[in-house]
C-alpha cells in the first residue's frame, strides 16, 4: 500500500477487504508462543462472549467498583463491539481455544461513545458504570485533544485465567496496534482506557499520553453512590496516541 492509497480511505469507511488485508498482513508477521492470531468474526463470537464472562466481569476493576453483572444488557454491549469484525485474539495452537481478546472498535466525535441507546438498558449498575464511562470521555476532551473526529477505541483486553502471567495481554496489544496502523489510513488516533494498574502499564509501556484519570472513590463521593471497593487498583485512566500509516 503506497501513501496516497492509503489517504483515501477513512475509518468510517472501512470494509471487510481492508479489514481482512490489515489481518493478513499482521498475522503473517505475528509470532506469539503456542498461539495463533485470529480476527473475531461471526463464528468466534459466542466463544468471545464467554470468555468475557468467564474471565473478564468478575476481575475489571470498573467492572467490580459498580458490581456490574454478566446480563442480557451486558451480552448486547459486547455483542456490538464484536459486530465490528476488527477485535482480535489469541487461539491455543494445539486446541483451538479463544484464549484471549484484544477488543476494537471505530468511534465518532458526537456519538454515543459506548455504542448505547440508555432507554435500553434495564440493569442500573452497567447504567452507572456506563454514566461513569461518559462522564470519563466528556472530562478528557478526547476528540478536541487529538483534532480528530474519528478514532479506534481499544476495550476489554481480557486474558483467561490460565494463561495469565505469559505476557499474552502485551504481545496482544502490539499486534493490535499494528492491525490498525495498517488498515489503509493515513493517521489513526487510538483511544483506550484502563482501570487496573496492569492495563495501565501497558498503555504507558507503549507510549501512550495520560490525557485524563478519576479516582473511583472520588467519583462515587461526588454522586453519592456506593462504590465496591477495587484494592489496589484505585483509578480510570483514559489514554490515547496518534499514528501514521504503516506503508510498504
Amino acid at each position: 500500500m503506497d501513501s496516497a492509497t492509503s489517504r483515501r480511505h477513512d475509518l468510517r469507511t472501512l470494509t471487510s477487504v481492508d479489514i481482512r488485508k490489515a489481518f493478513e498482513k499482521v498475522e503473517h508477521e505475528t509470532n506469539i508462543k503456542n498461539s495463533k492470531l485470529i480476527l473475531i468474526t461471526s463464528e468466534y463470537y459466542d466463544h468471545a462472549l464467554q470468555l468475557l464472562k468467564d474471565h473478564f466481569v468478575h476481575d475489571e476493576p470498573m467492572a467490580i467498583a459498580f458490581d456490574m453483572q454478566w446480563d442480557i444488557d451486558a451480552e448486547h454491549f459486547w455483542r456490538g463491539v464484536y459486530n465490528e469484525d476488527l477485535s482480535i485474539g489469541l487461539c491455543e495452537e494445539d486446541t483451538g481455544k479463544l484464549i484471549a481478546i484484544r477488543g476494537i472498535k471505530v468511534i465518532v466525535d458526537g456519538s454515543d461513545p459506548e455504542g448505547n441507546d440508555d432507554q435500553h438498558i434495564m440493569d442500573e449498575r452497567l447504567m452507572q458504570g456506563l454514566t461513569f464511562m461518559k462522564y470519563c470521555d466528556e472530562q478528557s476532551k478526547f476528540f478536541q485533544h487529538f483534532k480528530t473526529d474519528c478514532a479506534i477505541q481499544f476495550l476489554g483486553l481480557v486474558v483467561h485465567d490460565r494463561h495469565r502471567n505469559k505476557g499474552f495481554a502485551s504481545q496482544l496489544f502490539e499486534a493490535a496496534l499494528n492491525f490498525v496502523q495498517n488498515l489503509g489510513v493515513s493517521q489513526v488516533v487510538v483511544k483506550g482506557e484502563g482501570s487496573s494498574i496492569f492495563s495501565q502499564k501497558i498503555y504507558e509501556k507503549f507510549g501512550f499520553e495520560k490525557i485524563y484519570e478519576k479516582v473511583f472513590a472520588d467519583y462515587g463521593k461526588e454522586n453519592n453512590i456506593a462504590l465496591k471497593d477495587t484494592g489496589e487498583h484505585l483509578k480510570y485512566v483514559a489514554y490515547g496516541k496518534c499514528y501514521q500509516a504503516i506503508t510498504v
